[in-house]
């Protein structure tokens, strides 16, 4: 644009001094004039079409879908991970007694009602391909202070297992009992004055063991 704008003024000043002359001498009518002037205009414009105006910046070229790919997978990795602020894999590891562990998928914190409350899941496995391995999972929900009963109420109440003692926080329960295969899982539900946990283990070799991996992963949150 900044060159088309120079050609112009170059061209009316050149019609400005040329005119009077141009009429009184040649006889050339000002309309002609100004005919033959929008026409060098437009062949200078037309030779500079295929040319970057000065001053402007070139359009960056679409990044491909490998670049794309990197750059979300560079993304998802900066997410500060708060499943580890707790308990990371050595941690998981101690508590279903095994050698190694390893985390799940991290999702980060999501959203719900009651209130817009902040929601974070985290969970660990222990790191083998063996079907039936022991793990754990968590919810931490954390509600606006007066919410805190009424989400903990909501839980999901195992019935059908065995209840067991838990004694954790400002309320709490406990259930344990076998699944199909024949191991062992437990669940805990409990809240504090702040939040709401839940907390399940499976894959155990017995209700004791699932009993006291439950408790140990409650008591580190």
């Amino acid at each position: 644009m900044r060159a088309w704008r120079i050609l112009a003024r170059i061209l009316h000043l050149v019609r400005v001094r040329f005119t009077k002359y141009l009429e009184s001498d040649l006889h050339i009518p000002s309309r002609a004039i100004g005919i033959v002037a929008l026409v060098l205009l437009l062949a200078a414009c037309g030779r500079n079409t295929d040319k970057t105006p000065v001053g402007a910046s070139a359009i960056p070229a679409a990044p491909s879908p490998n670049e794309a790919a990197r750059g979300a997978a560079t993304e998802i990795s900066a997410i500060p991970d708060d499943c580890n602020q707790k308990v990371d894999a050595s941690a998981a590891a101690r508590i279903l007694g095994v050698a190694d562990a390893r985390e799940n998928v991290y999702l980060g914190h999501t959203t719900q009602s009651p209130d817009r409350m902040d929601v974070l899941q985290c969970g660990f496995s222990e790191a083998t391909p063996r079907a039936n391995a022991p793990l754990l999972k968590y919810i931490v929900y954390t509600p606006i202070a007066d919410d805190v009963p009424t989400v903990y109420s909501t839980l999901l109440q195992h019935s059908a297992m065995q209840s067991f003692d838990t004694h954790l926080g400002a309320g709490s329960s406990g259930w344990v009992g076998p699944t199909a295969s024949g191991r062992f899982q437990a669940y805990i539900n409990f809240m504090t004055a702040s939040n709401v946990f839940t907390v399940e283990v499976g894959g155990l070799p017995s209700a004791d063991a699932a009993k006291s991996a439950a408790l140990k992963l409650a008591a580190s949150l």
